[in-house]
């Protein structure tokens, strides 16, 4: 019964904090409304990496003292949850729930991890109203905002510094209806948290989820079918397979990933 209400009255502070939000979103809607400046603002909005599923203790370095610090200095009784000195989760159970039908939450490379919600709005864009589908990521924003505003990027030197070269794409056509896509399906993009991998090409994704949360070996997704990542196609698809971890190769040496830290950390 105890867990039962803690469990609630978590969820409860998590709702209490979706509505403000909420409420100052909408303070801001009003004041460009009242301005006069709505239609000549483009809107974004898009949720952090998956639900919180209160995984920081399991943080590599970090993680014990974090939690040390909030066992030290937080009243997490029942009647003080979501005081200002209280820092909850809401917990794994809730936190996968939020993302079903995608697989686990934050942290982790599988879907419920990384897929989010995601809105953008402006009178200019055909697309109103509309659910899309299209696979697009974070990194897609900033050539979408340049694009926007019709200023170019620096290239690779800006005043003498070097400048890395953007990974993202303009969602600019897709919202005006003149693509039905973000990213053409030759494009790959990977992800890398806490030792666990992932690399996407279209609807194709291998993913590599360590014990206990997954078996320690590639693993393959056919998203357009299997959002929920539920039926692994690597011995039905080997060749397929084959061709995404050479992405994954060239993702790692591009960005700098170091695959044995996450060994190191919980050696």
């Amino acid at each position: 019964d105890e867990e039962r209400a803690i469990s609630a009255r978590s969820m409860e502070v998590y709702a209490a904090m979706v509505d403000r939000m909420d409420q100052n979103i909408g303070r801001v809607i009003d004041y460009l409304t009242e301005t006069g400046e709505l239609d000549n603002t483009v809107v974004i909005f898009l949720s952090d990496n998956g639900a919180e599923g209160a995984i920081v203790e399991a943080m590599p370095i970090l993680g014990g003292l974090i939690a040390a610090q909030i066992e030290q200095h937080c009243d997490h009784s029942l009647d003080n949850l979501g005081a200002p000195n209280t820092f909850i989760w809401y917990g794994p159970r809730w936190a996968q729930a939020a993302t079903a039908p995608s697989r686990l939450y934050k942290a982790f490379t599988a879907e419920g991890g990384i897929r989010v919600v995601g809105f953008v709005t402006w009178p200019g864009f055909d697309r109103q109203a509309q659910i899309g589908t299209a696979f697009a990521t974070v990194m897609d924003i900033a050539p979408t905002v340049l694009e926007l505003a019709g200023v170019p990027h620096p290239g690779t030197e800006y005043r003498g510094r070097e400048v890395a070269s953007m990974r993202g794409g303009s969602l600019v056509p897709y919202l005006s209806g003149h693509s039905e896509a973000v990213h053409d399906d030759v494009t790959d993009t990977g992800w890398e948290l806490f030792g666990g991998r992932a690399i996407r090409q279209g609807p194709w994704k291998a993913l590599y989820l360590p014990p206990p949360y997954g078996p320690g070996a590639w693993q393959l997704y056919d998203l357009s079918v299997d959002p929920g990542e539920i039926n692994d196609l690597a011995a039905a698809h080997p060749d397929k397979l084959a061709e995404l971890l050479p992405l994954w190769d060239r993702y790692v040496e591009d960005t700098g990933v170091i695959l044995d830290l996450y060994s190191l950390f919980h050696a």
